[in-house]
């Protein structure tokens, strides 16, 4: 049945204005989201708030000669980030003189039309929180989500994840920071063997980044001089246009438990008539929680003013 047969069978507005949201409800397409290529990792919840918990790993094994007992490690829980989803609401209004006058149907496609991206605007505004206040926001160890000195409990030290000082984007800057990605230690004080993935700018720094990834030769040599970095990062660079900072830069890892986006409630869409306004309503929420669980994920270039 068409949506035009649809309005005329109807004698109740609050009946057609729920069809109409029924029939447009996510038949609308979503502009591609930049959030999903910041590196968060999507997954679903039933609970009242999700709580990830850093503990200690097994430490390596030793040689137990003959008739000794092997080590036994006792293991403590460190660090714990809690995550308690939000709902995200909004809507719009139809007067009952429009409805009267043929203009329910219209006013519904445009209405309808718009949810699905403002949607992904908010998400895209709160998802990248953790990179434009990831140098002043405490993580789950009490320190910034990027700072020299993240401590290491189980056997001491601390462990950086930004550049000691803060450097444009460039060929060597990131050679420097993805040395500090290779050599850097994991919370139980070990060598780690996570692994640097994309690199993630601002577009204003987009044509610098495609040369720093993209070219086999060195961009800063016109003597045809390999890259270093080609092929090192094997997911390339991606612009993010919600940085607030144009010269700020990060380099996303493999690291677990890292960006996390903890969908409570996917979207929908309601009605409901008001008389005494003459109004139908029309409402669309969701509910979820994102945010950065271990900052060892990112990996920053310092430029934070």
């Amino acid at each position: 049945m068409s949506n035009n047969t649809f309005i005329s069978a109807n004698n109740y507005q609050t009946n057609l204005i729920e069809g109409l949201v029924k029939s447009y409800d996510f038949g609308n397409p979503l502009k591609q989201s930049e959030f999903t290529k910041l590196g968060y990792k999507k997954m679903s919840s039933d609970q009242a708030y999700e709580t990830f918990v850093s503990a200690d790993a097994l430490q390596p094994p030793s040689i137990v000669g003959a008739g000794q007992a092997p080590r036994f490690q006792i293991t403590q829980e460190r660090y714990q980030k809690q995550f308690t989803p939000v709902v995200v609401s909004t809507g719009f209004q139809i007067d009952e003189t429009a409805i009267e006058d043929g203009k329910a149907f219209s006013i519904l496609e445009k209405g309808m039309s718009q949810i699905p991206n403002a949607f992904n605007k908010t998400k895209e505004l709160i998802a990248v929180i953790p990179f434009n206040g990831g140098y002043t926001e405490t993580c789950w160890d009490g320190s910034a989500i990027f700072s020299t000195s993240h401590a290491l409990p189980q056997n001491g030290g601390t462990q950086s994840n930004i550049l000691s000082s803060a450097a444009p984007l460039s060929k060597t800057a990131v050679q420097n920071l993805l040395t500090i990605i290779n050599t850097s230690k994991d919370y139980n004080g070990y060598e780690s063997n996570r692994t640097a993935l994309r690199l993630i700018v601002h577009p204003n720094n987009e044509w610098v980044a495609k040369e720093i990834t993209a070219s086999p030769y060195n961009p800063e040599n016109a003597n045809n001089a390999i890259n270093a970095i080609y092929n090192v990062l094997p997911e390339g660079y991606v612009c993010n246009r919600y940085l607030t900072n144009t010269a700020n830069w990060f380099i996303l890892t493999d690291e677990m438990d890292s960006l996390v986006h903890i969908e409570r409630r996917a979207l929908r869409t309601r009605t409901e008539s008001k008389i005494a306004e003459r109004l139908e309503m029309v409402l669309a929420d969701e509910r979820y929680s994102m945010g950065i669980v271990n900052p060892f994920g990112l990996f920053g270039s310092g430029n934070n003013v």
